[in-house]
């Protein structure tokens, strides 16, 4: 199922995302 893989791909990159700009916004910070 290609679809599930799609938003599985795209969940994990806004995972990624949020943590990224938690951790600049706490080193930051």
């Amino acid at each position: 199922m290609p679809e599930i893989q799609d938003q599985l791909n795209e969940l994990h990159g806004l995972l990624i995302a949020a943590r990224k700009i938690t951790l600049e916004g706490e080193s930051g910070g």
